[in-house]
């Protein structure tokens, strides 16, 4: 007797293990077809040093509900996955929102995502994969730079009028109307109260040079590799150089050679800063010497253009490669990155030196150039704010600041 309730008891368990083996079955397979996962941000690109906020929503179109879920996050732009465990009751769903800094530039992926879940009684895992993604621009940081006095070009330092120069004159050539994020300064009250709108001084542009930016891309003349590197710094003085030249009226052009070549002849619309922010941020050390882009210069650039050369290359074999550029009437400005506070041996006199006796403007560029206070990438978002004609102040988003779904 004692023998049949034995086997009474295995019968007992077997059944049991089973009716929930297939409940957990089933509470695996409703779970398959109701989780749903959608993740949102509202920008499509960044600077260094921005934050970005990303909405994720786990939505539960069944009734029964799951307990525990584990939410895996495979975006390129982290440096390692990071998860977060949920639960999200039957018909339900749960919210939350996750805050990334930005702290390097490139392309980057926001997903795919994988969310691991299972039934009560963890039996069957069950493993989804949200393929979904979102590309996401970081583009390096522009930062105030301090006076740094760039060579006009042209052999008399001359330049040539420019239509839509963004600093004026002093010399007015008449009215136009208003356009919303003007300055109120250049408003003509007399004319704007006997019009009954506003409208401004339309100055006469100033004469000015096209900026031709050249940075040097070749892996030898880098010192450090990642964030902390003269590379890194380099395109950040760029950048920021770019949108100083672009603010003071100049039309900015661009040439780079690393894995890729980088082209963008001089231009001075709002476009051309996002063209030359999206090229520095994809750009690669390579090969190229610099004396070699030099060399291909030689033709392309006009004589009334100023060269901008950015360059932590402080062995100057490229210096007889300038010499026809200066024989042609280009007058260059080099901009030397200061490889020693970076951990590099080779000094900067005599290539400085040498420059000095060409009469080629040169300037020194310390590590702490770009780590004043003042100079600090990012401000802990975008927001930035106008005022209005009536003295309202808005904020002035720089586009659609909307959830976007990938």
């Amino acid at each position: 007797m004692s023998l049949l309730d034995f086997y009474r008891g295995w019968r007992v368990l077997f059944f049991f293990l089973l009716g929930a083996w297939l409940v957990e079955k089933w509470w695996v397979r409703q779970l398959r077809g109701g989780l749903r996962l959608r993740r949102e941000t509202r920008f499509t690109w960044a600077q260094v040093g921005d934050s970005i906020e990303e909405r994720f929503t786990l939505e539960n179109h069944t009734f029964v509900p799951a307990l525990w879920v584990e939410v895996r996050d495979q975006s390129t732009f982290l440096r390692a996955p990071q998860s977060r465990v949920t639960g999200v009751p039957g018909r339900g769903r749960a919210r939350w929102t996750v805050r990334h800094t930005c702290t390097r530039r490139g392309l980057f992926t926001l997903g795919p995502t994988t969310v691991a879940t299972g039934g009560p009684l963890g039996l069957l895992p069950l493993r989804l994969t949200f393929p979904e993604y979102r590309t996401l621009l970081v583009t390096p940081p522009v930062v105030p730079l301090p006076p740094i006095a760039i060579a006009a070009g042209g052999r008399a330092g001359r330049g040539r009028a420019r239509v839509a120069a963004l600093e004026p004159t002093v010399s007015a050539a008449g009215v136009r109307p208003y356009a919303p994020g003007e300055s109120m300064r250049h408003v003509h009250w007399p004319t704007s109260a006997r019009r009954d709108a506003l409208y401004v001084r339309r100055f006469e542009s100033t004469p000015s040079s096209d900026w031709w930016l050249l940075l040097d891309l070749e892996a030898r003349a880098h010192i450090e590799e990642g964030e902390a590197s003269t590379l890194e710094y380099a395109i950040t003085l760029t950048a920021s150089l770019a949108a100083r030249g672009l603010a003071e009226g100049h039309a900015v052009g661009l040439s780079a050679r690393g894995r890729k070549l980088v082209w963008l002849p001089p231009a001075g619309s709002a476009l051309q800063r996002q063209r030359i922010l999206h090229h520095l941020a994809l750009v690669e050390a390579g090969e190229y010497p610099l004396r070699l882009i030099l060399a291909r210069l030689q033709k392309a650039l006009p004589s009334d253009t100023s060269l901008v050369l950015i360059t932590a290359n402080a062995e100057g074999e490229w210096l007889p490669a300038l010499l026809p550029l200066v024989r042609r009437g280009l007058r260059p400005t080099v901009l030397l990155v200061d490889g020693r506070d970076f951990g590099g041996d080779a000094a900067p006199e005599k290539v400085l030196s040498a420059l000095a006796a060409l009469g080629i403007r040169a300037h020194l560029i310390p590590r702490s150039l770009l780590e004043r206070p003042e100079a600090a990438p990012g401000r802990g978002g975008r927001w930035q704010w106008k005022t209005t004609p009536l003295g309202r102040a808005i904020p002035d988003m720089p586009e659609d600041i909307r959830w976007r779904e990938a």
